[in-house]
């Protein structure tokens, strides 16, 4: 485990998160909210001995997990690639020509929360294990 990139890669997640949650404007909100989540994936990735691919895909980084580790990845996936999915459009940044309705940025907000959580989950158990 390169504990380097998982660190700075869930601290940013960390951080998104804290912006998703900060922030008034429904847009920006879920906009943060989606980097929160593909960034903690990136630092699963990482964590598994993995390159992220450069994509904003929450499934497809979800996907990547489940190619590197099949039980984990599953579990991933049932619990959050549906939502997960759903975060993808608003990786784009918040536009002034779309309207997120609060309680769609709300969401966006409580999905990234968990999955940022179960991937600190799975890292820290991982470095308990010493891997």
């Amino acid at each position: 485990m390169n504990d380097v990139d998982v660190s700075e890669w869930l601290g940013r997640a960390h951080e998104d998160l804290e912006e998703a949650r900060a922030s008034r404007d429904p847009r920006i909100s879920a906009h943060y909210a989606q980097q929160a989540a593909e960034k903690a994936v990136k630092a699963l990735i990482c964590g598994l001995g993995g390159h992220p691919d450069h994509t904003h895909n929450i499934l497809d980084l979800l996907l990547s997990v489940y190619a590197m580790d099949k039980r984990l990845g599953t579990k991933l996936l049932l619990e959050h690639g549906n939502a997960g999915a759903r975060l993808t459009e608003f990786a784009g940044g918040p536009r002034f020509d779309v309207v997120v309705p609060a309680a769609q940025a709300k969401n966006a907000v409580e999905t990234a929360r968990g999955i940022v959580a179960a991937v600190r989950t799975v890292v820290d158990a991982r470095q308990c294990e010493g891997g």
